[in-house]
């Protein structure tokens, strides 16, 4: 039955709450960055996580095989993103600061960054029209250059038709963050990119 399966929304939500949490204790914590914790430490805890976030928020999930390659898919997904994360932390000299940054949503404290405001993005058309945005930025890196911050907006995606849009010019996604992270939280941004 449908309900008893997992749906692209719920792992999508299960990926972005897992990333963004530990995102957070990596980086909010002074103890060092991704570098100093053993891959093989990070990997296993993201899978507890995700064994933790399932049984937690979807106990009607039935243990059949496919819900088990489900479940197993997702785990490498968010293996595979610590991995490439380490590897960026490597040759980036940016910080992770910002994770799940929303402008005009409701707050939600356990799924939203400290710092989401409720502003709406409005983006002047012409002619008296205006067009309202409401969003959340998966993640902000910022980084400083002779005296002013700037931001990196960073995307996850499970899949990689987001990046196809991206690269194509197609999705609009990144560009208005941008544009939001400029104008609502005074951060200059000076790149995105996505994670998939």
């Amino acid at each position: 039955r449908e309900e008893m399966r997992f749906r692209a929304l719920e792992a999508g939500e299960l990926c972005h709450s897992i990333l963004r949490q530990l995102m957070k204790n990596i980086y909010s914590d002074k103890k060092g960055d991704i570098e100093s914790i053993p891959l093989d430490q990070l990997q296993d805890q993201a899978k507890q996580m995700v064994d933790h976030y399932i049984d937690r928020r979807f106990p009607r999930l039935l243990e059949t095989g496919l819900e088990k390659v489900r479940r197993n898919r997702i785990v490498r997904a968010l293996q595979n993103f610590i991995t490439k994360e380490r590897q960026n932390q490597q040759q980036n000299q940016t910080t992770p600061r910002y994770f799940e940054l929303a402008f005009s949503k409701p707050r939600e404290e356990e799924q939203q960054d400290e710092k989401s405001i409720r502003r709406v993005l409005e983006i002047d058309c012409g002619d008296g029209r205006s067009l309202f945005l409401a969003g959340r930025i998966d993640r902000v890196d910022v980084f400083s250059h002779m005296g002013a911050e700037y931001g990196v907006i960073i995307d996850y995606k499970l899949r990689d038709r987001g990046s196809i849009d991206f690269e194509n010019g197609q999705s609009l996604q990144c560009p208005l963050y941008m544009l939001a992270l400029d104008r609502i939280f005074g951060i200059k941004a000076a790149a995105s990119f996505l994670y998939a």
